[in-house]
């Protein structure tokens, strides 16, 4: 048997969007994004107020050109200000959803004895992992593989996030497996591993639930 779940982009971001919602630090993030885009709008439209009153009062060129040049900072900070509570907002749908938001691109393998899941690590900048158009090198991707036999449970809960229980192993690029599996080499074993079933078939869920054997248990 051969079967592929492909990568859906669409069920990522939503079921990404659902598990950082429960994160405890989800509202003082987003609370800090709103304080952000307001001040942002308070800069803004109070230099464009003071602006438009001198302009009003100018009665030369030198004084609208004073005017103009008194709006430039109101657009700068608030500007910045806008782009800080852009950057912050990210951050928190990013960070509230490790390690699940770190995986992008997975795709899970059928075979006859084992299965296999192979993912890219991404960090939080957009074009990383919240682009359809990011392109992965090839030996920059990482595969979780198990044997079916060494499968011991496999449960997908409420979040749409699977974890698979048993002896299998994760090999990726030397120079990321030691930071982010805190071992050294391209290969190491773990007793359990997890992700998102955000693939582009509806039955995904019931696909992987199904490939416990219930006669071994």
């Amino acid at each position: 048997m051969n079967k592929i779940l492909k990568y859906d982009f669409q069920k990522r971001k939503k079921y990404l969007r659902n598990i950082a919602k429960k994160h405890k630090m989800w509202i003082p993030r987003h609370i800090g994004y709103w304080i952000l885009v307001g001040l942002a709008v308070i800069i803004f439209v109070s230099f464009m107020i003071l602006m438009t009153m001198l302009l009003c009062s100018a009665e030369n060129t030198f004084e609208i050109q004073r005017a103009i040049i008194c709006g430039v900072p109101g657009v700068t900070m608030g500007g910045m200000a806008y782009l800080f509570s852009v950057t912050t907002k990210h951050s928190a749908k990013y960070k509230c959803a490790l390690p699940f938001s770190s995986y992008a691109n997975g795709t899970f393998v059928i075979e006859n004895d084992y299965v296999m899941y192979t993912f890219w690590k991404v960090n939080e900048y957009p074009i990383d992992g919240q682009s359809k158009k990011k392109k992965h090198k090839e030996e920059d991707m990482f595969t979780y593989k198990i044997y079916k036999r060494n499968i011991e449970s496999i449960d997908v809960n409420d979040d749409n996030i699977c974890t698979i229980k048993g002896s299998g192993s994760v090999n990726g690029p030397l120079y990321r497996i030691n930071n982010d599996f805190g071992e050294v080499g391209e290969r190491i074993v773990i007793k359990e591993f997890s992700f998102l079933t955000c693939f582009d078939n509806d039955r995904s869920n019931e696909i992987l639930l199904n490939l416990v054997d219930p006669y071994r248990m």
